[in-house]
């Protein structure tokens, strides 16, 4: 079970011309005690803002616009109208959008024309369960019996079991093989959720996985009666606002696209498919929206960058080391056999006339929505068309040498990053001292060899892990590793490597002149004077700052980060007592080379270290000051 929830905290971005003052502050909310209400509206997500819009090659553009076009005229008898949206975490997005919506209408579909998403909607639930968990209101380990005891679900069973599908309960919907055809025909059945979750069969062994629709109807009853909110309302307030998902909702919505079967229309027209599925199926197959809302939604879900808290990093399988091939975690269908061995993260949803599909691969940066009017089949589900897309995107260009690079769905995708390493207190890489009256002077040792070092070394930072991460400049071998700037070393082997490539505008290797880590947030800041940090396929840009999320191994710009030319920061402190950071930026400053020798030997034990080299030429140009203006920063 996730551990319990941590306070929210604010961070803030101030910045001055010419010489700047940029200010992080995350101080801490008092936690709320157990007898204080806390008004549900604070669990609102905050999500981290999406970078600007870029724009997509025409030829790759081209391709992908044909091979929508194509597998829905290969399935037109089935599926009248297809939607499709794809964003790639540096800003480039696509939409394309083919057929017919409503046959009987002869509505063509559109980027704006809403679709029912079946299935699809549990990953809304599950991010608001999330949210709830984090603020406190409605706890995962929440016992469900407790909220709504009228369930037929065992009384030991718990919310995050229902969002794990590992409850035991059974599924209204398909007790009887009839009920959705009858809810269909019937639009105004006298049902309710209640309904859903009441009069099932016997529920089976909790911890096993049992795929549920009801599960998820209880959570929003739950929901709703820990916070005395209906559920709508909920998930509008606390998701739906907060990214400006205009195009989101539940039946009737004008315009929507119609369900079909064999190419008919089915159900009724701005439903997906009537009121009464709806209503049984509320948070486990409900909601109706737009390819391009949904992309947005998975690209901020599932990259840890809408919900926040432990929760959140599990059911991104963080916390997974030994893992099957698939497992559904928080109402996320986890995935390494369905392109090549990467991972993917998302939901599928279908049911009579509907088909949908969300889909992100964190290697290739990458999210894609799909959604079709037409039933599903083996061979016919969105998810096979997303799945054709990817392979479209994951074609890269020929190396250096001429020859073709491995696509990323065949050079494999590795299990989810080591947990970190938990180390005493006073571990610095060094033997247990042999006694208690070790002089500390004798506990000094190298930590590298002074050779295989190409570059200067400027700053460097113990992790809280306790990794070293060192920054230079001009870095380009560490310990006779290729690195780009920083470098990273593991104190359980000794062994060094590159944290990042760090590059300028023209593609040279950038200096790093300062390193801060916020410890209670688990961030790591960097400054110097680059414009673009890459790790991995995943290329994030930012000028002459960065921060590293250590919970989750991903970049990205502080903020919404910094612009200009030749712009160079060069020191960056953390003031624990205040829980703040300054750093000092100065546009212009030439590439400063260190006294520091490349052989590391150094050791601390928590106390804070500032370090700035700065030429005498610096010097008398720099005559920093400090100002303090504020924009909101949301934490990665």
């Amino acid at each position: 079970m996730p551990p319990a929830a941590v306070p929210h905290r604010t961070v803030r971005l101030c910045v001055a011309l010419l010489t700047v003052a940029i200010s992080l502050s995350g101080l801490s909310v008092a936690p709320v005690a157990a007898t204080d209400p806390v008004d549900w509206r604070t669990c609102a997500a905050r999500p981290v803002p999406l970078p600007p819009a870029r724009a997509i090659d025409p030829t790759l553009a081209s391709a992908l616009t044909a091979k929508v076009v194509a597998w829905q005229k290969a399935r037109r008898t089935r599926h009248p109208g297809v939607s499709v949206a794809i964003r790639w975490d540096d800003g480039r997005s696509l939409t394309a959008a083919v057929g017919i919506g409503d046959t009987k209408s002869r509505r063509t579909v559109t980027p704006s024309m809403p679709f029912a998403i079946a299935s699809t909607s549990k990953a809304f639930t599950a991010a608001v369960a999330l949210l709830l968990d984090h603020c406190g209101i409605l706890p995962l380990s929440t016992r469900a019996s407790d909220l709504v005891p009228e369930a037929d679900v065992k009384p030991e069973v718990t919310i995050a079991q229902l969002l794990l599908h590992r409850s035991g309960m059974s599924d209204w919907l398909t007790d009887k093989d009839s009920r959705m055809g009858w809810l269909s025909r019937n639009q105004n059945a006298k049902v309710t959720p209640l309904t859903a979750v009441e009069g099932l069969l016997p529920p089976t062994t909790v911890g096993n996985f049992s795929y549920s629709n009801s599960g998820f109807t209880l959570i929003t009853i739950a929901a709703e009666r820990a916070t005395g909110v209906a559920w709508k309302t909920l998930v509008q307030s606390l998701i739906l606002d907060p990214m400006n998902m205009t195009e989101t909702g539940w039946g009737p919505k004008v315009g929507a696209a119609r369900p079909h079967i064999g190419g008919k229309p089915y159900g009724f027209v701005s439903w997906g498919p009537s009121k009464a599925v709806g209503t049984i199926l509320r948070g486990a197959g409900d909601m109706l929206s737009t390819p391009r809302d949904l992309a947005r939604f998975g690209e901020l879900f599932w990259g840890n960058r809408l919900t926040e808290g432990d929760a959140t990093l599990a059911m991104n399988g963080i916390g997974y080391r030994t893992w099957a091939s698939w497992l559904y975690n928080y109402g996320t269908q986890v995935d390494r056999t369905w392109l090549g061995e990467l991972r993917s993260y998302g939901h599928n949803g279908g049911f009579s006339g509907v088909t949908s599909s969300l889909k992100r691969i964190p290697t290739l940066g990458i999210t894609i929505a799909a959604v079709a009017n037409g039933s599903p089949t083996t061979t016919s589900f969105a998810d096979d068309l997303v799945q054709e897309l990817f392979k479209v995107i994951d074609q890269p260009s020929v190396d250096g040498s001429g020859l073709p690079r491995l696509t990323a769905a065949d050079s494999g995708d590795p299990e989810p990053p080591d947990a970190p390493v938990v180390l005493p207190a006073d571990y610095c890489g060094d033997p247990t001292p042999s006694s208690s009256g070790d002089a500390l002077a004798a506990r000094w040792i190298a930590l590298s060899s002074t050779t295989g070092w190409v570059g200067s070394t400027t700053t460097m930072v113990e992790l809280p892990d306790g990794r070293l991460v060192v920054g230079g400049a001009g870095l380009t071998k560490a310990a006779g590793k290729a690195v780009a700037g920083l470098a990273v070393r593991d104190p359980r082997t000794g062994a060094w490597q590159a944290l990042a490539s760090l590059k300028t505008s023209n593609g040279r290797v950038a200096s790093v002149y300062a390193l801060a880590v916020d410890a209670s947030r688990k961030l790591l800041y960097v400054a110097g004077n680059f414009s673009s940090v890459t790790r991995g396929n995943r290329r994030v840009a930012a000028v002459g700052i960065a921060q590293l999320n250590l919970k989750t191994g991903l970049w990205s710009k502080v903020g919404t980060g910094l612009t200009g030319k030749g712009v160079s920061i060069r020191t960056l402190a953390l003031d624990a007592g205040q829980r703040s950071a300054q750093a000092s930026l100065a546009k212009g400053f030439l590439p400063e080379r260190s006294r520091w020798t490349h052989r590391v030997a150094t050791c601390w034990w928590g106390a804070a270290l500032r370090a700035r080299a700065v030429s005498p030429r610096q010097t008398s140009q720099r005559g920093a000051q400090h100002g303090s203006a504020g924009s909101p920063l949301a934490p990665e």
